[in-house]
């Protein structure tokens, strides 16, 4: 098992969410909820954070909002991108608009043992 997390988890699926906090908790980590941009942008700001779990694509509207919470997320905070929509499309935009946290992608839908994984190589 990894070492205990403090997550920053922006997602605006609130039932996703929900399940997401509630797995992380189990995990042991201390998860930190945003479901709009500015949340997430305060959130960075008012809490300490070991890594943050982004949906890019937020508020179901197709645009790249979480884009703008990595370009504030300090490049020392990894960042997992999830995301369901067109992984190339994502990249090519984080291309234009460098991601240099971002550690690792997860596309939706995926397993928890996935994250699970994931967030022991991240902690390793």
């Amino acid at each position: 098992m990894s070492e205990s997390l403090r997550v920053l988890l922006v997602e605006d699926d609130q039932l996703l969410r929900q399940i997401l906090e509630q797995y992380l908790k189990r995990m042991g980590h201390t998860v930190y909820s945003a479901w709009t941009v500015e949340g997430a942008i305060k959130s960075l700001r008012v809490e300490q954070v070991d890594i943050v779990l982004l949906d890019i694509l937020l508020n179901g509207s197709g645009e790249m909002g979480g884009l703008r919470v990595a370009g504030r997320t300090p490049r020392d905070i990894p960042i997992v991108v999830i995301s369901g929509g067109d992984e190339s499309r994502i990249r090519a935009e984080a291309a234009r608009n460098p991601l240099t946290g971002v550690v690792h992608w997860l596309t939706k839908p995926f397993r928890f043992e996935q994250l699970t994984e994931l967030f022991d190589t991240l902690t390793v």
